[in-house]
């Protein structure tokens, strides 16, 4: 069935650039030369404007609370001034100590200039770190700043000083990255204090190293040596509760490479690590959202040199990749064996791309900004857990729903509620058949449009929930005696909308007849009359013989011609 949208706002020239919403939909931002924009509310009103020359990025804290820009252009307060123009200078939020600054943190709630940073220079005197180098704790209390293979800066964001007043010198860092989630002790039932993980390469004799700090302390939860690596990625876990670094690793020959997924469970005593040693080379790595087990869908391939999954381009052959997934299991009674299994493996696709669900389960493998290939594969990973019991492998539920093409396709987006995905073809990557399709989470097409220089759709976050995680296990623990409810609240519907549609009809029915009523009354005043005036009516004999001509009409063909 189609699915129409309904129109809410619009505007002509909103935004120079792009579109991002804040975090939990408060916020609409518009890119412009002048700056930042902050739109909002039921009549989509202007909240805030910050003054940033040339903005090209922004990331908002957890909460909305505060902001960061970005820009290439250097900070020129008489710029700034050129541009608010005469008598408005007193509105610069610049002073002297910004000149030469590109990045700024504001206060998303006042509008007012918390600190500005310089870029990073390399020795060659360009910039060494862009946009990626600041990222917020989930607290949005601090706010970290790396500088690439040097040091790694930690501000509290209140005062925006350094915690401990000083950075921690890291030499050769290459990556860092918060903990998405505050974890508590399971034991003492206390939240535990935040975490950064980062890592360094091998540098001489030294082994290429993953760290674990808390915060504020700085002091180190947990450390793991690696041997003959390439790169790392990090990948935290929705919950915090896993740390996933996917290590890219050199043969014993240094001619090849392949990859090991380290496992960190963050959140159990003295931080266990599981390794998975894989033949071939990882190149996307996704976990499940709102799964506690720790679910994961990595793509992977044989090919000495995967082309990036990420390219700002569209890629003119695709290489022939799968999709493996796998989970934390425990077993036994007295003595647990735990581990991540391999459930399934979904071999000889062109994937590019996968993509959760936000409630999980479902997950659509995608290929993305390739021209060769445009496949959107919806799947199911508990659809049969029937088959999954019998058989006691968990990887008999995962199940390939639908298969679909979208030619074209360079992004696509699920809605937060998990029931939605748009795949879209944008303007920014090529100028073919550009628009998007809406999908349901089975894979069925709702609608379509082609969109003249269509360039971006992204749903409107949202915020989070006000119930507590206990409330929530509690309704999960009752959801059938909640239903019973509802359908009891339902058919009293029914029934009220079936005794409203008895009433109209008896309400009908008693017109008709009252005008029946009417006329026949009105008939035979008519017929008295006219016998007062001296009509005679018409004798009828008994024997005499009427005839009733009956037309009956039949449908002998039928067709429809269009001209």
């Amino acid at each position: 069935p189609a699915l129409s949208a309904k129109l809410d706002h619009e505007r002509a020239n909103w935004t120079e650039t792009h579109v991002q919403w804040s975090p939990l939909g408060s916020y609409m931002c518009t890119f412009h030369r002048q700056g930042l924009a902050l739109w909002g509310g039921q009549s989509w009103k202007q909240l805030m404007r910050f003054v940033h020359l040339g903005v090209r990025a922004a990331d908002f804290s957890p909460s909305e609370r505060y902001l960061v820009t970005w820009s290439s252009e250097p900070i020129s307060v008489e710029s700034v001034n050129q541009f608010l123009g005469e008598g408005n200078e007193h509105q610069n939020p610049y002073t002297a100590d910004d000149e030469g600054h590109t990045t700024c943190v504001w206060d998303a709630y006042t509008g007012s200039l918390l600190r500005s940073f310089p870029a990073v220079k390399a020795e060659d005197g360009r910039a060494k770190a862009g946009w990626s180098q600041f990222r917020w704790s989930p607290s949005e209390r601090y706010l970290a700043r790396m500088t690439p293979e040097a040091s790694l800066a930690i501000y509290d964001v209140q005062t925006m000083g350094l915690v401990d007043k000083k950075a921690m010198k890291i030499p050769g860092i290459q990556d860092f990255a918060w903990c998405p989630h505050t974890i508590t002790d399971a034991r003492t039932g206390v939240a535990r204090p935040e975490m950064i993980a980062y890592w360094t390469p091998e540098e001489g004799n030294l082994p290429a190293r993953v760290s674990l700090i808390s915060v504020p302390s700085k002091t180190l939860v947990r450390t793991k040596n690696l041997f003959n690596v390439h790169t790392c990625a990090l990948h935290w876990h929705p919950l915090g509760h896993m740390l996933c670094v996917r290590v890219q690793r050199y043969t014993k020959s240094r001619k090849s490479q392949y990859t090991n997924l380290e496992i960190f469970r963050t959140s159990e005593r003295d931080v266990p690590v599981d390794v998975i040693e894989l033949k071939d080379s990882a190149v996307i790595f996704e976990w499940e959202p709102m799964n506690e087990l720790g679910r994961f869908a990595i793509v992977h391939s044989d090919d000495p040199s995967p082309p990036p999954m990420n390219a700002s381009r569209m890629a003119t052959a695709t290489v022939k990749t799968s999709v493996s997934f796998y989970a934390f299991e425990r077993q036994g009674k007295l003595v647990q064996k735990e581990g991540f299994k391999l459930l399934k493996t979904l071999g000889g696709k062109n994937v590019t791309n996968v993509r959760w669900s936000p409630q999980g389960r479902h997950i659509v493998l995608a290929t993305l900004r390739t021209i060769s290939a445009c496949a959107l594969e919806f799947c199911d990973v508990d659809f049969d857990q029937a088959a999954a019991a019998k058989s006691g492998d968990a990887g008999d539920a995962v199940i390939v729903l639908e298969t679909r093409e979208h030619y074209g396709v360079t992004d696509l987006d699920w809605d937060p509620t998990g029931r939605f995905v748009v795949s879209s073809a944008s303007s920014w990557r090529h100028t073919m058949e550009n628009g998007y399709v809406l999908w349901d989470f089975k894979g069925q097409q709702l609608s379509r449009a082609l969109v003249d220089r269509f360039k971006q759709l992204i749903w409107r976050p949202r915020p989070k929930s006000l119930l507590l995680e206990e409330q929530k296990r509690e309704i999960r623990r009752n959801l059938k005696e909640y239903s019973r409810e509802f359908d009891d609240l339902d058919e009293r519907k029914i029934h009220a909308a079936d005794a409203e549609l008895m009433n109209e009809r008896r309400r009908i029915i008693a017109k008709w007849e009252a005008r029946r009523r009417d006329v026949e009354a009105q008939l035979l005043a008519d017929t008295e009359e006219a016998l007062s005036n001296g009509y005679k009516l018409p004798a009828v004999s008994d024997n005499e013989d009427f005839v009733v001509d009956e037309l009956v009409e039949e449908v002998i063909e039928e067709k429809e011609e269009f001209i």
